[in-house]
């Protein structure tokens, strides 16, 4: 469902969407930007993507949680940069 709806969205012209760990949501989006970007509807560079982490993964410094955020988003959205 996440899937379609982020695809319908995105082929009607919206250019953000927003994840959050605590949302759970990120594989879904994942999976319907890389169909939008697969069909050449939009680049990846169109698309705003924003990102949250919960409370209980900001331990560690600065570095640490950027590292973990990086690690986390690829491994769930399988993108290699976010925007936000």
């Amino acid at each position: 469902m996440c899937v379609d709806s982020v695809v319908a969205a995105i082929e009607m012209g919206y250019r953000a969407v927003d994840t959050a760990e605590a949302y759970r949501n990120e594989r879904e989006v994942g999976a319907a930007m890389k169909s939008v970007i697969e069909r050449a509807v939009v680049t990846r560079e169109e698309l705003f993507i924003a990102t949250k982490l919960s409370d209980s993964s900001m331990h560690g410094g600065y570095e640490k949680v950027l590292q973990f955020l990086v690690l986390y988003f690829m491994a769930t959205v399988s993108f290699s940069f976010i925007t936000l």
